[in-house]
């Protein structure tokens, strides 16, 4: 790989196409050590849901939001 204008590189295509990375994909640069990892944003993305798993399906979230919109609206009522 060679390191282009504005420090651009190419990925190659088999890469690519083995990992799912499409035009305008966006990716997070990770360092480790001397080493640069590419990691896609949708795997990110994938991975953080799955350390909140064990939280349900969204409803603990749901749940407080409306419990706190109904507190702020008790708070307005004289």
């Amino acid at each position: 790989m060679v390191v282009g204008r504005q420090g651009r590189v190419v990925i190659p295509a088999d890469i690519r196409r083995d990992m799912g990375i499409g035009e305008g994909d966006r990716l997070s640069v990770e360092r480790d050590g001397e080493r640069l990892v590419l990691v896609p944003q949708l795997g990110e993305v994938a991975r953080i849901r799955g350390m909140f798993q064990h939280l349900g399906d969204g409803q603990v979230v749901a749940d407080l939001i409306a419990g706190r919109r109904r507190e702020a609206a008790n708070d307005r009522d004289p």
